[in-house]
């Protein structure tokens, strides 16, 4: 016979809570991700993006190649040929975009798209994104838990689920949220291993694995290797050497031994890998009402960007959470604290991408692995709250002021959907401050949703040309036709705007960064726009018809 169910001890899990708001999450992000008709009976979710084809197209590669060689991959020469296979492209470490690969097989055949067009969907290959998401709210909420209660784990777990931007980029098919993912684990991971006092060496073993997957993911996860190591250093004392020299062993292993490509050239392609963050085409930011190049964008750039981004009230509990940090008592054993850790979590990232010569673009997307450790924080703050006035927090006032003050987050998150990676919070006014300040709006193409698009083949005649713009590379125009259903079974022709037969009619998003003064001046007479809480994202126009010369 089967034990009793006791619901007050599953309640009282630490997982439990952080686990029911990470499910309701991926529900929620797993309805929103068709860019262009390819599940036309869910709600749309953000257009097709500049990068995500790649991805995509990266991770559908390796799962194909994983099951062409099967177990023969454990003969090292099999990862050789399959990594010096000319179709890699070993621009990012294989684990994200694996992960994507096998989240779109898997999708696609448990959900078959409406009308697929060859072997990549992108709505698919997004539901990695989504499962991450949701790993990483489960994971913060949980760490939370154990560190501090549950209502601060309840408090971290919302608190980034209601940050505009991760959100956003949990539903799109490229890297920014799996990388999310393997360093907050990482980082957790070592927190936790560093302040043990038992199973220490397995805990150091288990925090290397993290640290090497998350490497491994993409290379924003240089970032936090020096504050790990730090971490690692300062528990010598306590711990003697041998924890810290298995972390840094396994961690530099599993990079290694789990990307073949660099057996090829250890030296070479190390050297090759970190030498395309600095031997890159220049990008664009306008920022302030002004053009940039990456490298030259003002050095305040990354924390504008991250306070203008974030809701103020996580913000402020965040805030709260370091200030009032817990001394050691006397006589007893120092360490590393916590909160100390998740601060410089937080500022690194922002300091490097502050620095004179270090390229940074795109809004908040660099430096999104902050997100977590600034939850984690409001967690601490809400927690600290509850303590100093524990009527007010705990009691039915304060359930009804976090109810409301997560429903106000909420309505300002949902009201830019699916065009999350516009949102922005009170500290730039919401969306139309940002946009009054000169910030930019839209930068991803995200806002080219799929209402946009059935309007366009709805407006525009059958065979005609579209004109795109901006156009930052050269398969991005092929890239949305191929995921747009909709745009395909209208027969229209795709161009970049800028091309010599000047279309008609003009798509635009309004990325100012990188349209022409033209362009913004004069983009056409309006058919059809996307507008957020009153503010242009992207648009169909119609160009007059020039007159006819006398």
């Amino acid at each position: 016979m089967l034990p009793r169910l006791d619901r007050r001890s599953v309640t009282a899990s630490p997982a439990f809570w952080p686990g029911v708001i990470a499910c309701a999450t991926l529900v929620l992000v797993l309805l929103q991700l068709d860019p262009g008709g390819s599940y036309p009976s869910l709600p749309e979710g953000p257009g097709v993006t500049v990068d995500e084809i790649f991805n995509v197209e990266q991770g559908v590669f390796l799962v194909e190649g994983v099951r062409a060689y099967n177990l023969a991959l454990l003969d090292p020469r099999s990862g050789l040929e399959l990594f010096s296979n000319p179709a890699y492209l070993p621009d990012h470490p294989p684990v994200g975009r694996l992960w994507l690969g096998l989240h779109h097989h898997l999708a696609r055949w448990m959900v078959p798209p409406a009308d697929p067009d060859g072997l990549i969907v992108t709505a698919c290959a997004r539901t990695g994104s989504a499962t991450a998401f949701a790993l990483t709210v489960w994971l913060i909420g949980w760490t939370a838990t154990v560190w501090w209660g549950r209502a601060a784990g309840a408090a971290t777990a919302l608190a980034l689920v209601l940050m505009p931007r991760p959100f956003g980029h949990a539903h799109l098919a490229a890297l920014e949220t799996v990388t999310s993912l393997t360093c907050t684990a990482a980082l957790v991971a070592s927190v936790w291993a560093a302040q043990r006092r038992e199973h220490v060496t397995c805990a150091a073993l288990l925090a290397g694995v993290a640290a090497g997957l998350a490497l491994l993911t993409k290379i924003q996860a240089i970032l936090w290797m020096p504050l790990l190591a730090v971490l690692w250093a300062t528990s010598i004392p306590r711990l003697g050497w041998r924890p810290a020299l298995l972390w840094f062993a396994m961690t530099v292993g599993v990079f290694f031994f789990v990307w073949p490509w660099l057996w090829l050239d250890p030296v070479g392609h190390v050297l090759e890998y970190l030498g395309r963050t600095t031997n890159r085409a220049e990008l664009s930011v306008w920022y302030f009402g002004r053009h940039y190049g990456d490298r030259s964008v003002p050095w305040h750039f990354p924390f504008v960007v991250f306070l203008g981004t974030t809701p103020l009230i996580t913000l402020g509990m965040a805030l709260l959470g370091v200030i009032r940090q817990r001394r050691p008592s006397a006589g007893s054993e120092w360490m590393l604290p916590r909160e100390g850790v998740l601060m410089a979590a937080v500022l690194v990232p922002l300091i490097v991408f502050a620095l004179p010569g270090v390229a940074v673009y795109d809004q908040e997307r660099l430096f999104l692995i902050i997100c977590p450790p600034v939850a984690l924080l409001a967690g601490r703050g809400w927690r600290l709250l509850q303590d100093q006035w524990p009527v007010l927090i705990t009691g039915r006032v304060g359930g009804l002021a976090a109810v409301g003050v997560a429903a106000l987050l909420g309505v300002n998150q949902f009201s830019c959907s699916p065009c999350y990676l516009s949102g922005s919070g009170a500290l730039a006014g919401g969306l139309p401050g940002a946009a009054a300040s000169g910030q930019e709006v839209t930068y991803w193409g995200d806002s080219l949703t799929r209402e946009l698009l059935a309007a366009t083949a709805r407006i525009v005649p059958e065979g005609e040309s579209v004109g795109l713009a901006p156009v930052l590379h050269q398969f991005q125009v092929d890239d949305l036709v191929r995921q747009s259903p909709i745009l395909r079974r209208r027969g229209l022709r795709v161009v970049a705007a800028g091309d010599a037969d000047r279309p008609r009619w003009r798509l635009i998003y309004w990325r100012r960064a990188d349209l022409s003064p033209e362009l913004q001046s004069s983009p056409g007479n309006p058919r059809y726009e996307v507008r957020r809480q009153g503010v242009l994202l992207a648009g169909l126009y119609e160009v007059p018809a020039e007159p006819a010369s006398r």
